[in-house]
């Protein structure tokens, strides 16, 4: 099901093509995996960096949930343009807040972070309730310093639907982050064929797509739900046949 927002806005933010990065699942002494992947920029979802060596590729800082706010001074050292903020806040087995806890802490998050760091929205799950909860928030927080939409998706794995999700988020104005996205539980085939259908697509059919992120580098061998999804090999270090796909594009 696929909630289409009522809105009207005077801009819509636009691009000429998004930046591709990689939410990093990698070990903190095999960051190199992130520059194999050609990517701009990547993420932890943690405020600071683990790797034990730089990467070329940019990071971005999160604050995870509401128990990681005392760490707003690490991610604003990090130099990064952009915070990503609560990980699917909708879901008991993530970051679980309330859109009402949400609000409340957003004033300790502007005054955290310095005015040139922008700030993401929190990055709800692709359920209906998910994107409940992100309608509630924007509407609560209307007077909240919010530059970025963030957006996970985990839905079909259709051209036209993704295309759609992201449209119904698209008449805020604001730019766009897919943080997270690839065909959970299906094949690796699949999320192959996937990748290759939507991401050349972006730049035309999502004109407010700035960034977008593939869940993952790594994944576990026996996670029935990601495991076709994985960029690179956990026990070889080596690309998978879905991250040289993924390089290339």
């Amino acid at each position: 099901m696929l909630l289409f927002l009522p809105f009207t806005v005077f801009f819509i933010y636009t691009q000429a093509k998004p930046l591709k990065g990689v939410g990093s699942t990698s070990p903190s002494n095999h960051c190199d995996e992130i520059d194999r992947l050609n990517v701009v920029w990547y993420y932890n979802w943690l405020p600071k960096s683990n790797c034990t060596s730089s990467p070329t590729a940019q990071f971005i800082p999160m604050i995870w949930s509401d128990a990681f706010l005392d760490q707003l001074p690490l991610a604003n050292s990090s130099g990064a343009p952009v915070l990503l903020t609560f990980n699917e806040p909708d879901f008991d087995q993530q970051s679980n807040m309330t859109v009402e806890l949400a609000v409340s802490l957003w004033p300790q998050i502007e005054r955290g972070i310095s005015f040139q760091m922008k700030i993401s929205s929190p990055a709800p799950t692709s359920s209906p309730a998910g994107q409940r909860w992100l309608l509630q928030f924007l509407t609560l927080c209307i007077h909240c310093r919010i530059d970025i939409i963030a957006l996970h998706y985990y839905n079909a794995c259709d051209v036209d639907t993704f295309f759609a999700f992201l449209d119904s988020w698209a008449i805020f104005g604001l730019p766009l982050w897919l943080t997270e996205f690839d065909c959970m539980k299906r094949s690796e085939e699949d999320n192959i064929t996937f990748a290759q259908s939507v991401i050349p697509l972006m730049a035309k059919r999502a004109p407010s797509l700035q960034r977008f992120a593939w869940f993952a580098t790594r994944t576990d061998i026996k996670d029935k739900y990601y495991y076709g999804c994985a960029l690179m090999n956990a026990t070889t270090s080596e690309l998978t046949e879905l991250g040289s796909v993924y390089r290339a594009l």
